[in-house]
């Protein structure tokens, strides 16, 4: 099987932008252009990054010193033509954002479908946090479909939809030939036609749950192949039940739905049907975790809740799986060694005078996260919710 994808978050990864650094600053760029809204003709996303742009100059000017002013005024003028491309509407990714540190270099630009915000900042490290809830909701996921004809496999990657696949069942064959005969004057002949009908039916079914079986290797192995999180099975629940019974452990987790998919119906039309199960499948997925982590913090095992808990973690490699609610601020301070210090804190053996403030520490939390190979997940819903008393943070740790 072949597939065409392409890549959630449309240009450079997350992990080249979290990884960019600059002695005077980056420069994090945020524009919400409504293309994906059908307003191809606005410049809100425009005028508003224009705005946000000359108080951010206006600010710089004030703190100094004059060696930053000049490089951030000499940065945001040579921009002019990459935030012409960044906001024009015309271009498809409703959201887009461009990251360049202040000294110079090739800006990193990411585009997306999923809503982002308009807004600039200028800090020691990129805003991140407008990223992961688009990085959520952009995750890769396939479709695979078992009808009367046979089976269709889509990708959804990044708001794309494609075909990926498609096995036909075949009944051409001499021993798929209806049985059934010309009627008699015998009453009886007209039973046997009905029981040759209903054996045909039953041996088509049979062919088609063989097929479906034989199809769950190679399928398993596309979507592993392009890296789908989830696989959405339509289709009645009896032809779809030998693809979830030979599906393999560690593939990608099944959503089981009993709608259909129409043979002829286009791939951005089943996108459209399938990403909402999809989302709610993913919510309910976060809340689990969320669940999971506080029981364990509160009953002392492996999870810990709340800035100074998950940083402390962080700081230890001992968090697992990061739980955050990307919206929400987290003030603190930085100590000389790059320590992450939550609000109103002092490290032991550290003089107040030494710490730096820091407004949000939440980009470098989720910094401190990669660089320690712990999963990242931005909550939505019930399991934001549920993490709201605890500043919006929790995390699975490995011990």
């Amino acid at each position: 099987m072949t597939i065409a994808t392409t890549t959630a978050l449309q240009g450079a990864t997350f992990g080249e932008v979290a990884e960019l650094r600059d002695d005077l600053g980056v420069l994090s760029i945020y524009v919400d252009t409504g293309a994906e809204g059908g307003e191809r003709s606005t410049r809100a996303g425009e005028i508003a990054l224009r705005g946000a742009l000359a108080d951010l100059r206006e600010t710089v000017h004030a703190e100094g010193p004059r060696e930053r002013r000049m490089a951030v005024d000499g940065l945001i003028e040579g921009l002019n033509g990459d935030l012409v491309a960044l906001t024009d509407p015309a271009r498809s990714g409703r959201a887009r954002a461009l990251f360049v540190g202040v000294s110079g270099g090739e800006p990193l630009t990411v585009s997306s479908r999923h809503h982002m915000g308009t807004g600039v900042t200028l800090a020691s490290t990129p805003h991140l946090m407008p990223l992961l809830p688009a990085l959520e909701a952009e995750q890769p996921f396939g479709v695979i479909a078992v009808s009367g004809h046979g089976i269709r496999a889509l990708d959804m990657v990044g708001g794309d939809a494609v075909d990926a696949a498609w096995m036909e069942f075949d009944f051409e064959a001499d021993e798929w030939r209806r049985m059934a005969g010309p009627a008699s004057a015998n009453p009886a002949n007209a039973r046997t036609t009905a029981s040759q009908q209903d054996l045909f039916r039953r041996r088509v079914e049979a062919h088609r749950r063989q097929g479906v079986a034989e199809a769950v290797a190679p399928l398993a192995a596309l979507a592993r192949a392009v890296g789908w999180t989830r696989v959405l099975l339509a289709g009645e629940p009896t032809r779809l039940a030998p693809l979830a019974d030979g599906w393999p452990d560690d593939g990608p987790a099944l959503v089981v739905t009993g709608d259909r998919l129409v043979d002829t119906e286009s791939a951005e039309d089943a996108r459209r049907r399938a990403e909402p199960v999809l989302t709610e499948e993913r919510r309910r997925e976060q809340r689990d975790l969320v669940q999971r982590a506080l029981d364990a913090a509160l009953g002392g095992a492996a999870g810990a809740a709340g800035p100074a808990d998950v940083i402390g973690a962080l700081q230890e490699g001992r968090v697992d799986h990061l739980l955050i609610d990307a919206d929400l601020r987290r003030p603190g301070s930085v100590t000389s060694d790059g320590r992450l210090v939550p609000e109103a804190e002092v490290p032991a053996g550290v003089n107040p005078a030494d710490l730096v403030p820091e407004d949000d520490l939440s980009d470098r939390v989720v910094q401190r996260a990669l660089a320690t190979d712990a999963s990242i997940t931005a909550l939505e819903g019930a399991a934001r919710d549920l993490v709201s008393d605890h500043g919006g943070i929790a995390a699975l740790l490995r011990w």
